[in-house]
C-alpha cells in the first residue's frame, strides 16, 4: 500500500507539469499570435498608411484625420450625363431603380457597377447616392437623374468632371 506522502508527492509532480505545459503553450502562443497591444498597433500603422494620421484613440475608438491624399485616391474624373425618370428615357418603370422608389428626387445617380448601392459620391459640389447602375455599355460613367426636368437635364449634356465617393 502506497504511502500518503508518496500521492502527495506524485500529485505535486502532476500539478508542477501541468503548471509548465499551461506555461508552455502561452508562451508559444505569444510568439506565434502576437498580443492584442502589437495588434492594436498594426491595426493603427495599416489605418495610417490608408487614412492619414490617427488623430485620436478613445475606449477602443479611432478617430482619423483624412489627408488630401486619400481624397484624390477616391475621386477621379468620368463621363456624367444626365437622365430623366420618364418611360421613353429609361423603361415602363422609370420611378423604381435597382435601389428603390426615385421620383421626386434630385439626389440620385446611376453609378457603375463597381460601386455599391447606396453609395454617396460628390459630383461638381452636389451630392448624390447611388440608387441604379448605368448600363454595362456605359459603365464607368454618371448618370444624373434631373427627375421629371427635361430641359434641365438637356442642358447639362455630357460633362467631364470630377467624382469624389464619400
Amino acid at each position: 500500500m502506497r504511502r500518503n506522502r508518496d500521492i502527495v508527492d506524485d500529485l505535486l509532480i502532476f500539478f508542477g507539469v501541468f503548471l509548465f505545459a499551461i506555461l508552455l503553450s502561452a508562451l508559444i502562443l505569444e510568439v506565434i499570435e502576437p498580443s492584442k497591444a502589437d495588434a492594436v498597433q498594426e491595426d493603427d500603422r495599416a489605418l495610417t498608411a490608408m487614412w492619414g494620421q490617427v488623430v485620436d484613440k478613445k475606449a477602443g475608438e479611432r478617430k482619423i484625420e483624412l489627408t488630401k491624399r486619400v481624397l484624390e485616391a477616391r475621386s477621379a474624373y468620368a463621363t456624367v450625363t444626365a437622365y430623366n425618370t420618364v418611360a421613353w428615357q429609361t423603361d415602363s418603370t422609370p420611378c423604381i431603380a435597382a435601389a428603390g422608389y426615385i421620383c421626386g428626387r434630385t439626389d440620385v445617380a446611376a453609378c457603375p457597377s463597381s460601386l455599391a448601392l447606396h453609395t454617396w459620391v460628390q459630383i461638381d459640389g452636389k451630392k448624390y447616392e447611388c440608387m441604379d447602375r448605368t448600363a454595362a455599355k456605359f459603365n464607368g460613367r454618371y448618370d444624373i437623374s434631373f427627375d421629371k426636368d427635361i430641359q434641365g437635364a438637356r442642358n447639362f449634356g455630357k460633362r467631364q468632371l470630377k467624382v469624389v465617393v464619400l
